[in-house]
């Protein structure tokens, strides 16, 4: 099943999305995105280097056209080698919410390999594919894609699996957790009274989750 980016209702709100979706993947974010002139970026974003030595820093660029359903081309975006040293970052970074033309992918190769920097697109599908196998996305879904998470979550099923959450509660908690066996995401509605034994027992174990709070309509 896919994630509709169509849900998201403005480039704006994309960045913010985008945002998230690379903290999620382990990217730590130097520079958040920003209403109006941005200076030729969306968002600065460091991945971290090793035993402690400072990290790679990609100049992203964020462009969303799911509603449009047209492909970013040459016209909508490029590598700006200029816009990559005023910044001081080291490589460029692309995600977009659909697909991209092969004009677009050679333009930026072309500055790229003129540069000596490195680059990487993230398409829609790449996303997708990033965020569906991994239970830490599936809040970010939630949060942006409501009409998609309640199609995962009825496809994935649901229930209450530790205590009853009493009705006076202010909602409940979506605990999701990725089966070892089936490679699967697999997510639990568990009450608030029970909600931080499991957070702490995935925590102490070191293993995946992600959790969203569900207020109660």
């Amino acid at each position: 099943m896919y994630l509709d980016f169509s849900e998201i209702p403005s480039g704006d709100d994309f960045e913010n999305f985008s945002k998230i979706f690379l903290e999620n993947i382990g990217y730590r974010i130097l520079v958040k995105p920003a209403v109006g002139r941005d200076g030729g970026r969306d968002i600065i974003a460091e991945q971290p280097g090793n035993f402690g030595v400072g990290g790679y820093r990609w100049l992203v660029s964020c462009q969303h056209f799911s509603r449009s359903g047209r492909s970013v081309g040459i016209k909508d975006d490029e590598a700006n080698i200029n816009k990559l040293k005023e910044h001081n970052c080291h490589g460029f970074m692309f995600l977009y919410s659909t697909n991209y033309t092969e004009d677009l992918r050679a333009s930026i190769e072309r500055a790229c390999e003129y540069a000596r920097c490195d680059y990487f697109i993230f398409n829609g599908h790449d996303i997708a594919h990033r965020m569906l196998s991994s239970p830490h996305q599936y809040p970010l879904i939630q949060q942006y894609l409501p009409e998609t998470h309640q199609r995962l979550v009825g496809a994935i099923g649901s229930g209450v699996n530790c205590c009853e959450y009493a009705d006076d509660m202010e909602g409940f908690y979506l605990f999701y957790t990725k089966n070892d066996l089936t490679n699967q995401i697999e997510v639990m509605t568990l009450g608030q009274c029970c909600i931080a034994s499991y957070a702490n027992h995935y925590d102490e174990n070191r293993l995946p989750y992600g959790c969203a709070f569900v207020p109660r309509a």
